[in-house]
């Protein structure tokens, strides 16, 4: 064997070794780079499983918030109108029983007695007393002779609205009103009769 063919032999093992350790070094940037793309592709499926399930929780958490709602309101117009059933049906025996005590006997000894109580407690001055037609009507001449009997005479006037019963007194030198009508005590009633019966609806409701 020549010299050239030794030359040439040994120049062949330099151009396959660097070869095959430029093949070993292209493999392995290929394959980090494989994995590095295999990795970034599983952060992204990750990713966006990760904002799937978001989405998909707080969707489902609207409905859920929704549907509470939705439960909360009917429950509260169900309870609104069973306590307006309640407070309905209490309060027509209430008239029943106010309109047959003003129609009784013992009405006129209450009216006069709610007449003097309250013009004593409105004071000295120009006292208008207001009652309604019905009561004007019905105990006329005993109303001139009540007003004529008290200290300050008050003046007698048919009330505007439907005050039900008893009197309401205005003092208009001293600017006071007095309010014994029966319509004012039956509304107190059914404020009172909300928070002792349980029936006031609740925020948390």
């Amino acid at each position: 064997m020549n010299t050239f063919e030794k030359k040439l032999r040994h120049f062949n093992k330099v151009i396959l070794r660097d070869a095959n350790s430029i093949r070993d070094e292209i493999l392995k940037r290929t394959s980090e780079d494989i994995e590095k793309q295999k990795e970034r592709r599983r952060n992204e499926m990750q990713a966006l499983a990760e904002e799937t399930l978001k989405k998909e929780i707080s969707k489902a958490e609207k409905e859920k918030n929704y549907a509470i709602s939705k439960a909360i309101i009917e429950s509260r117009q169900k309870l609104m109108k069973t306590r307006d059933e309640v407070i309905e049906q209490v309060f027509e025996q209430v008239m029943v029983k106010l309109y047959d005590f003003i129609q009784g006997d013992d009405y006129y000894t209450f009216l006069a007695g709610l007449i003097r109580e309250s013009c004593t407690i409105a004071g000295q001055g120009e006292l208008l007393v207001y009652i309604t037609s019905r009561d004007m009507e019905k105990y006329k001449d005993r109303i001139d002779e009540l007003s004529k009997s008290m200290p300050y005479t008050p003046v007698f006037h048919e009330a505007e609205e439907d005050i039900i019963g008893g009197c309401r007194v205005i003092n208009k030198t001293l600017n006071i009103v007095v309010d014994n009508t029966i319509i004012r005590k039956l509304n107190e009633s059914r404020e009172k009769f909300f928070e002792s019966s349980g029936l006031i609806m609740s925020e948390v409701i």
